[in-house]
């Protein structure tokens, strides 16, 4: 039993991980005026080099999605991952204590969560979760991987959405 469900669970964890990333590189790419704000916001680097800094981050996040995907370099992608992780829990928590806690998290596209303690404990964690299950084989079967691929990019995609629901205001409905 232990034989599958490792695997399957680190599939999962790839397909999770790998959406993560692309979505987030895509979200940027096309909202390009606002990645390069959020990343000036945080006051981490230059001014002048958001710019490059945003393209960067774009750049590294689809490689390592790309390499999470297709199973090729499981633990550069693994490395790679937890390092993008801990470089933005690093920049939330020079943030935090320059007391800037007003400024937007820009974590995933669709919410709207500041930058917190508990937002950079929350990457850290994930950070430590892709180095440990990340790097563990994968399924042997092309499908089974897949699935469990897919499967880990649907459960994040749904998590995403719940979670966005949960920030919008309740509707008013009329009466009568």
């Amino acid at each position: 039993m232990t034989e599958l469900l490792l695997p399957l669970l680190s599939a999962m964890v790839s397909g999770a991980f790998a959406t993560l990333f692309l979505f987030s590189a895509g979200y940027r790419l096309f909202n390009l005026k606002r990645a390069v704000a959020a990343v000036g916001a945080y006051r981490v680097v230059p001014a002048h080099l958001a710019w490059l800094v945003t393209f960067l981050l774009v750049l590294l996040e689809i490689i390592v999605g790309l390499w999470l995907v297709m199973g090729v370099k499981k633990v550069g992608a693994a490395v790679m991952a937890a390092g993008l992780l801990a470089i933005f829990a690093g920049a939330m928590i020079v943030n935090i204590a320059r007391g800037r806690r007003d400024l937007k998290c820009g974590c995933l596209p669709g919410l709207h969560a500041t930058v917190s303690g508990r937002t950079a404990w929350l990457n850290i964690l994930l950070a430590n979760i892709i180095l440990y299950l990340g790097m563990m084989p994968r399924p042997t079967s092309f499908i089974e991987d897949w699935i469990g691929m897919a499967l880990g990019g649907v459960i994040l995609l749904l998590c995403i959405s719940g979670l966005s629901m949960l920030q919008q205001p309740p509707v008013d409905q009329d009466e009568g």
